[in-house]
């Protein structure tokens, strides 16, 4: 008996030098940090189906050009900041002129009480070129910011349709003269809640509009 156990221990050892002990951890461990990194893909997967990677946020060039491209597109979405960059292109232009007309007016002696031929007159022919060419400007973007508009509100999750709503007032105030104070209350408010839809993130997850 004795014997045999000596056969056996001698065995074991040949085994063990055939077989280093390092071996053996590194292999282990390789297959623990596959299986980890298995585990980590599939989790990363399965986050990325019920909550959706966040938006960047669209730069003032890439909104300038998403805006012309999708001129008469009033399907897909739009993310807040193309939006907002558009209004800004938009509207800024308007209160920088407003800025420098009052300015070059309150340098005219007797500009409150002058005619408005002889205003005109008195003011800078350059002024009233910028003028032409802003309101030129809005024309060209009025039927791409209603799109634009329509794509925002699909980017929040809410129907498009509530733009006849916007539109209804906008005939209402040009064919009512003179406007009530009742509908240009209800305009007001309307455009409180408009300003607010345009506010609301982007809704990623169960949105039917993408």
């Amino acid at each position: 008996m004795p014997k045999t156990n000596s056969k056996k221990q001698t065995n074991v050892k040949k085994v063990a030098k055939k077989v280093p002990v390092k071996k053996v951890v590194k292999k282990t461990v390789k297959k623990t940090a596959v299986k980890k990194a298995t585990v980590k893909k599939t989790v990363v997967k399965n986050v990325e189906k019920v909550a959706p990677a966040k938006q960047h946020v669209v730069s003032f060039g890439r909104a300038f050009v998403n805006f012309f491209k999708g001129y008469f597109n009033f399907t897909g979405t739009a993310q807040r900041s193309e939006y907002w960059w558009m209004v800004l292109a938009i509207f800024g232009p308007f209160f920088i002129l407003v800025g420098i007309t009052m300015f070059l007016l309150a340098r005219i002696p007797m500009a409150t009480i002058m005619p408005a031929e002889m205003l005109i007159a008195a003011t800078p022919i350059w002024i009233w070129w910028l003028w032409v060419i802003y309101t030129l400007w809005t024309l060209v973007a009025l039927i791409p910011m209603w799109a634009l508009m329509a794509r925002r509100l699909h980017d929040a999750g809410i129907t498009a349709h509530v733009l006849w709503i916007s539109l209804l007032f906008v005939v209402a105030e040009m064919s009512v003269a003179p406007v009530s104070m009742i509908l240009m209350g209800a305009s007001w408010t309307w455009s409180v809640v408009m300003v607010i839809f345009m506010l609301l993130p982007s809704k990623l997850k169960d949105n039917k509009y993408r």
